[in-house]
């Protein structure tokens, strides 16, 4: 199959054939909030360990209890010896996996000198943050609403390959990459449905608790990626000039058709509770962003 640079591509191709895509061998609690996937961790160097972690992490099927006991990084890299007789190692963590209930796990391992989280190292002068304009669509036939994050996806859908009869509702809204050094926006994980019996849906979420209980605990939806750049609502809401975006329900669990809408507009947020879909309140917050 031809590779597209396209998730909603991906994300039709899971649907259409049934098949997930790779689970984390083992999945934190919560996704991550933060900016970093990687950690330090510290090791006796006079001990052989380092290096079977090394090979464990490279090739996991050759020691998997210890692959697993280090939660599965995808990468692990020998910093050698950083003295008073510790061996680093910087293990890479795949998304959404919490690194820091890593670490905290591996705080407990008595044969782990130290852990510290890798910081995020920002220039002087850090760039503007880049811009992202996402646009809802609406399928009269399925009732459902989506959700669409670039030009491109924009284009895959406009051209039917997510399916027949979407159309645009006019709706935008705009926020920032989730990029820590120009923004410094959270990221916001998007969900598919998964289930097969129903048509597909988007969900997002920058919420670590609501990503994470998706992933470990309810199989109609697949973690996807991150898309883009958001706020965590603070007691329910946002803060200064930043923009409150309201999540609705339509509450067809049963029916193997979920599907949420997300809105900046109170009033349309009070106009579809009047049809019968369910409030879920603030979803995330929007930066102030002028154009």
């Amino acid at each position: 199959m031809k590779k597209l640079a396209s998730t909603l591509l991906a994300a039709a191709c899971v649907l259409s054939t049934g098949a997930g895509s790779a689970p984390i061998a083992r999945p934190t609690e919560k996704c991550t909030t933060g900016w970093t996937q990687s950690l330090y961790a510290g090791f006796d160097s006079a001990s052989p360990l380092a290096s079977q972690i090394v090979e464990a992490v490279r090739n996991p099927a050759a020691n998997p209890d210890l692959a697993f006991r280090l939660w599965n990084p995808v990468s692990a890299q020998d910093r050698l010896s950083t003295g008073f007789g510790s061996r680093t190692l910087l293990f890479n963590y795949a998304m959404p996996q919490d690194v820091e209930q890593i670490a905290n796990s591996l705080r407990q391992d008595p044969e782990v000198q130290f852990i510290t989280v890798n910081g995020n190292a920002c220039f002087a002068t850090s760039p503007a943050p880049r811009i992202m304009t996402i646009t809802e669509y609406y399928n009269a036939s399925l009732g459902h609403y989506l959700l669409s994050t670039t030009e491109e996806e924009n284009q895959f859908v406009d051209r039917g390959e997510w399916g027949p009869g979407w159309i645009r509702t006019g709706e935008t809204f705009q926020t920032y990459a989730p990029d820590y050094c120009s923004g410094h926006a959270r990221p916001v994980h998007r969900h598919y449905g998964s289930n097969s019996k129903g048509p597909p849906s988007l969900f997002y979420t920058p919420k670590g608790e609501e990503c994470g209980y998706l992933q470990n605990y309810n199989i109609a939806w697949t973690y996807l990626d991150t898309t883009f750049g958001a706020y965590l609502p603070v007691n329910g809401g946002c803060s200064g000039a930043q923009k409150s975006v309201f999540r609705l329900y339509n509450n067809r669990w049963m029916f193997n058709d979920s599907n949420h809408r997300y809105t900046t507009k109170p009033a349309l947020y009070e106009a579809m509770q009047q049809l019968g879909w369910v409030g879920e309140g603030v979803a995330f917050c929007l930066p102030p962003i002028q154009t």
